[in-house]
């Protein structure tokens, strides 16, 4: 089975396990490699479904703490449902009202996905080989996202401290967007 499929699968499970107990809507805001697989034809794997927690907590607190018992990490499932605290990796002000809703495999779970100059900013503080691939293939296909990433500041963020180590890495993907570098 493809990752992508695992990845519905786990999404179908969590909409038909809500729909069960009569529990839901859950807003599910996906955070990295998993909406790329999903929504952006990324090839490869990921180990879990990241989603923002304040926003899957503060939709329904009861469907929330199923999810998390019955498809958490300590459920031994895979993939598993990761709820990421909101401020890690660091998300700008405004991620949620940029945020785009995405068909769902259920009535009891709402879907949503990072705008892409957003999510190549959660991308910019860990900077791994694989945060780095992630970013190639954003850029690659939506090379419009530029405008949008340049306009990114330190004013965007509660934790300004992160910023300072983020920016040049910022300004290495608008160089690769540009052609002036040809890897991140």
């Amino acid at each position: 089975m493809s990752m992508q499929a695992e990845l519905e699968a786990l999404l179908l499970e969590m909409g038909t396990l809500l729909e069960a107990r009569g529990l839901g809507p859950a807003d599910l805001y996906l955070l990295g490699g998993c909406s790329l697989i999903l929504y952006e034809g990324r090839v490869g794997a990921t180990k879990d479904l990241d989603v923002v927690e304040e926003r899957l907590r503060g939709s329904d607190a009861e469907a929330a703490a199923v999810l998390i018992e019955a498809c958490g990490k300590a459920s031994g499932r895979a993939p598993y449902l990761d709820p990421v605290p909101g401020g890690l990796p660091p998300l700008p002000l405004g991620w949620s009202g940029r945020a785009v809703r995405r068909p769902s495999p259920s009535d009891a779970i709402r879907l949503w996905t990072l705008d892409l100059a957003d999510l190549i900013i959660t991308k910019l503080r860990r900077w791994h080989p694989r945060d780095r691939a992630d970013v190639r293939h954003v850029c690659d296909r939506h090379p419009d996202v530029r405008d949008r990433l340049a306009s990114v500041s330190v004013n965007d963020f509660f934790e300004v401290d992160w910023w300072e180590e983020m920016e040049p890495r910022r300004d290495r993907v608008l160089a690769y967007l540009d052609g002036r570098v040809d890897e991140l």
